[in-house]
């Protein structure tokens, strides 16, 4: 069988793919709305920027692993997947730490302007981590059949 049939026969038939972005964007918007308020109450209160961004890694991306498992990707949740959602949303950490340092403490950003540029530029990131986590047993099972 080839790559492409197995790939459909794994995946089933895909809707279009602009409504599979519009229910991805949501939960980003979701996730961005809730990790940007941390971070924005954690500067309020002048807790140390490592605090704001701990607190915002895990208000947000368990916000996002909810979303994505059950809107996004309409997979069922596993412990398996959300370590993995989660480990990539941690090796993603240094990235959005350097990017906020740079935007609030460097360039002297407010911090609202600094979390939804550094979010920005983290979505396509984010995608790639989501996508992998949550589809990741059908990729290593089409794979597997080579």
């Amino acid at each position: 069988m080839a790559l492409g049939a197995r790939i459909r026969a794994a995946f089933g038939t895909y809707e279009p793919q602009i409504l599979h972005l519009a229910r991805y964007g949501s939960g980003s918007v979701l996730c961005a709305v809730v990790s940007n308020t941390v971070l924005i109450v954690c500067d309020m209160r002048h807790y140390p920027l490592v605090v704001g961004v701990m607190l915002s890694l895990l208000g947000g991306s368990s916000t996002g692993y909810l979303w994505h498992t059950n809107v996004s990707f309409k997979t069922s949740a596993s412990s398996r997947s959300f370590l993995q959602f989660m480990g990539g949303a941690i090796i993603g950490l240094p990235f959005a730490w350097a990017l906020l340092w740079l935007f609030r403490e460097c360039w002297v950003w407010p911090m609202w302007l600094a979390g939804l540029t550094t979010t920005i530029i983290l979505f396509a990131y984010h995608y790639c981590n989501a996508f992998l986590a949550m589809s990741g047993n059908r990729i290593r099972s089409i794979l597997s059949r080579r």
